[in-house]
Parts: C-alpha cells; structure tokens; sequence
C-alpha cells in the first residue's frame, strides 16, 4: 500500500485519509519562552510549593524570598541551566 501525503498532518494512504504528526516536527516551546514562563509563574506564586522547587533546583536553596535580586539570581541561574532542566520546570510550572 502506498502513502501518499497531501500536506504536512494529512496523508493519504489507499482510500483512507490519515492525520499524522511527525514527532519531529511538533511545535514546541522555545526554551526562552519556557524559562519566560517559569519566570512568570514565580513571580505570581511567591509562596508556591513549585516556586520553592525551581529555586532549590536552580539555586540550591528552597527557602529562598521572592524578591528582586533572587529573581535576578534566578533569571541567570536559568540562562545556564540545561535545556532538560529548564523543560522540566516549565512543565512542573505550567
């Protein structure tokens, strides 16, 4: 049986008409978008269980205040951390 596709998600494969994504090709985040929305979240939930996972992560310490310098800290803190790393707490956060 021979596939045919008619564009990027639609195939044609015989008479059936297939949608289909190729793992490849899936949109995703671009990691300053994701550390922009971890930033966001910490911002609005100060005192979350999840802010104090993303700053122990990133920073070592998860008793840490919310403030301006610590969000400095970790603004930098993310700006190194791995792509995996910042994934995984974009994900925790979202």
């Amino acid at each position: 049986m021979k596939a045919v596709c008619a564009g990027i998600f639609r195939c044609e494969v015989g008479n059936l008409l297939v949608d289909w994504v190729d793992p490849g090709l899936m949109l995703m985040s671009t990691r300053d978008e994701q550390i922009e929305e971890i930033m966001r979240f910490v911002a609005k939930h100060r005192e979350s269980q999840a802010t104090r996972a993303v700053f122990g992560r990133i920073l070592g310490r998860y008793d840490m205040e919310v403030g301006g310098e610590s969000l400095r800290d970790l603004r930098d803190g993310l700006d190194k951390a791995s792509d995996e790393e910042v994934e995984s707490l974009y994900y925790m956060v979202r």
